[in-house]
């Protein structure tokens, strides 16, 4: 017969999966930055919380459990404060709200400046000859 303890940690490792599904399907779905951001910034962090509660009921020891209740508040603080400073970094450089259709790597990969080749990099010094 499955106990209680049991049970709760398999409701929280199956919550926190959805969360990060959703994160997932936000990330992929919502068409800015700052939708994205709160995508990751809510779904991502409740659903490393809820994997954290599974583990911190299945902790055999104080120290463990504690050890888990520090990292779980450590994430509440870091994860709240980068989404805010991402936030603000887009908006103080005034991203354009639809900009993220644009991707500028592939066409740096076009360029050929993201292969390694140094003779298409700017500001290169190599010598002919």
């Amino acid at each position: 017969m499955i106990d209680l303890l049991t049970l709760a940690t398999g409701f929280f490792l199956v919550a926190g999966s959805v969360f990060f599904v959703a994160t997932t399907v936000g990330m992929f779905r919502f068409g800015n930055v700052y939708a994205r951001l709160h995508s990751a910034g809510k779904c991502l962090t409740g659903g490393a919380l809820s994997i954290i509660v599974a583990a911190m009921l299945q902790a055999g020891s104080l120290a463990i459990f504690a050890r888990l209740a520090i990292a779980a508040l450590l994430l509440l603080a870091t994860s709240t404060l980068g989404a805010h400073a991402l936030a603000r970094a887009s908006h103080q450089l005034k991203v354009d709200r639809d900009s993220l259709e644009e991707d500028a790597y592939s066409q740096a990969l076009e360029d050929g400046l993201a292969l390694g080749d140094p003779s298409k990099r700017r500001g290169s010094t190599e010598r002919n000859g």
